[in-house]
């Protein structure tokens, strides 16, 4: 790797572990709220005001921030009764087509997901409960989109990602 080339990689490398400690915290949140909130609720009938809302954040923040790892890792789940058989050739095709496609759609739910975040923005858009802002979290799943796009694009090109 070039002293030019190795600046984008660190980058890269910086916004993916970024990325993943957002994901990975939001995960140990989840998994502390329910037990605090089974804990709270069967133990001494309180359970975690805004709890469900709280989780689906989280599960966003989650599902948002590991997507453009996965895609990274080339680590999505795939079914391959028929690709097993076909020539290496014919298999290496047919994953930069997948990539390509899967770029298309991961930059297109990004695109629609940055529009969606701008609504919440300027129309103020809360959860119903807590009251809590949605916009951050429509702009970090548009960014996890984005990322995620970027990284099967790289996919397309043959490239190791």
């Amino acid at each position: 790797m070039t002293p030019a080339s190795a600046a984008p990689a660190r980058v890269v490398a910086a916004i993916d572990r970024t990325v993943a400690g957002l994901a990975a915290a939001a995960l140990l949140a989840m998994m502390v709220l329910t037990v605090i909130d089974v804990v709270g609720r069967y133990g001494f009938d309180s359970p975690v005001p805004g709890a469900f809302e709280l989780t689906e954040l989280l599960m966003a923040v989650l599902i948002f921030g590991a997507l453009p790892i996965v895609s990274a890792q080339g680590r999505h789940i795939a079914i391959t009764l028929i690709e097993d058989r076909l020539p290496a050739r014919v298999r290496i095709g047919l994953g930069r087509i997948v990539d390509a496609i899967a770029t298309l759609v991961l930059a297109l739910m990004a695109w629609r997901l940055a529009v969606l975040a701008g609504d919440f923005q300027a129309y103020g858009e809360v959860t119903s409960y807590l009251r809590i802002g949605l916009a951050p979290f429509a702009w970090f799943a548009a960014l996890g989109c984005l990322l995620a796009a970027i990284s099967a694009a790289v996919g397309a090109t043959g490239r190791d990602r």
